[in-house]
């Protein structure tokens, strides 16, 4: 009773959190979009889940940043049955075992229950990613705290116990340490992650979806469209997961599939970005089709911020159909009125690339470093207008930050060997 009055602020300051979330979001929690499960699939899968938090308690070195977890659709499935016997003998134990601290126990097994509740909420998760080990930092204490007062119990009831059951909890805690740093090693790099997760959990969309996504980060195309289209063979409902195998096809380019993706996408999902707008104008007009490319750049110029987008991307056009000119004409007007937009550089850059002008296409790529350092592209093209300039010096040096951001970014690394080759034979 003590306990409850102390508590009573803090459930008071939840419970208005709720309401006010209530009134003014319309619901405190929804389903997830790619989350079709019902609530008796939910239920099913419940016991499922619980056991899998549970087994990473006791077994942290299960760790990871993937657990292949499937909703359970039937009540004849082991899945749902098997998890059931083994809590319903757990509950058994703690309440007919002759425990002398009973009530301790049954406190410690209710945390853990009580705290994993909000997580038992599945239809509002990705039903890729069921099981997390970051929801297990509350429920934790409950194990930590029936196993520490286990041990001390042990020590306490034997003198001759008391030295090994402190030695074994000792090694106990030194194994998981070591075991759950090694585990660390997962959470690297994006690639790392998301590699890790492909092989733990091959028919997760999501996981795909991440590693391509990192890949295309690294410059590393042809691996981000592997990726992105086995995550949309997996989920071709998903419009976002389309778009972005769009976007990275119209990199390598692959213009008629970019728009395929990309119209795909706008077909499930149209209300999108003027950048996002803009960028399938682009990709429109390289595939050939004008008309949908001018359809797109209206759509985008009625947007927050699509008249700069859409101009960026008339630029664009103009260059690819040869109107040096014109393209430079718009880009010169937008870097007065937009200096800090890095495709505006990176794109006037290009142009004046094309008129052999490399002095002012290195100051164009030079600014767009400054205003997006950890972008890799720009150093590549510095490194292309320095080696114009037979600079090869300041072109190495571009290269190696290039290939610093993205280690498989083929065309820095063939540069950098074109440059090397070409100094060995100077030489």
């Amino acid at each position: 009773m003590r306990a409850a009055i102390e508590a009573a602020p803090f459930a008071t300051a939840t419970v208005s959190y709720l309401v006010l979330r209530l009134l003014v979001l319309g619901f405190i929690s929804r389903p997830h979009p790619m989350n079709h499960a019902n609530t008796a699939v939910v239920l099913m899968t419940i016991p499922w889940v619980l056991l899998h938090f549970l087994g990473l308690i006791v077994v942290p070195w299960r760790a990871g940043p993937g657990h292949r977890i499937f909703f359970v659709s039937s009540p004849f499935s082991p899945k749902f049955y098997g998890p059931l016997v083994a809590f319903a003998l757990i509950g058994a134990v703690l309440m007919f075992g002759r425990f002398r601290k009973r009530r301790l126990y049954l406190f410690c097994t209710l945390w853990f229950g009580l705290a994993l509740i909000p997580e038992m909420n599945l239809s509002g998760l990705d039903p890729d990613v069921l099981v997390q080990d970051r929801y297990l930092y509350l429920p934790s204490f409950g194990w930590c705290l029936l196993i520490a007062d286990a041990v001390t119990t042990l020590a306490a009831a034997n003198e001759s116990w008391r030295k090994p059951a402190f030695i074994g909890a000792a090694a106990l805690a030194g194994l998981y340490a070591f075991v759950l740093f090694g585990v660390q090693r997962f959470w690297h790099d994006g690639v790392t992650l998301f590699s890790r997760c492909v092989e733990e959990f091959p028919e997760a969309s999501i996981c795909h979806e991440g590693l391509g996504d990192a890949l295309a980060k690294r410059v590393d195309l042809n691996g981000a469209v592997r990726e992105l289209s086995t995550a949309v063979s997996l989920r071709p409902e998903h419009a976002d997961i389309r778009w972005d195998l769009g976007v990275i096809e119209g990199r390598l380019p692959s213009y008629t599939e970019a728009v395929t993706e990309m119209r795909a996408s706008l077909l499930l999902r149209p209300n999108r970005s003027a950048f996002d707008y803009a960028t399938f104008a682009d990709y429109a007009d390289a595939a050939g089709e004008p008309a949908e490319s001018e359809r797109a750049l209206k759509a985008a110029e009625n947007l927050l911020d699509g008249k700069k987008e859409a101009q960026v991307v008339r630029a664009q056009i103009r260059f690819r159909h040869g109107d040096v000119a014109g393209a430079l004409q718009i880009l010169n007007e937008m870097i007065v009125r937009y200096p800090d937009m890095p495709r505006v550089w990176l794109l006037l850059g290009t142009v004046r690339m094309a008129r052999k002008d490399y002095e002012g296409a290195f100051v164009a790529f030079e600014r767009v470093s400054a205003l997006k350092s950890d972008f890799p592209v720009p150093h590549y093209f510095a490194a292309v207008a320095l080696h114009h300039m037979g600079r090869n010096a300041e072109a190495l040096t571009q290269c190696r930050l290039a290939l610093a951001a993205a280690p498989d970014y083929q065309n820095a690394r063939a540069l950098l060997t074109e440059i090397q080759n070409h100094d060995s034979a100077g030489k």
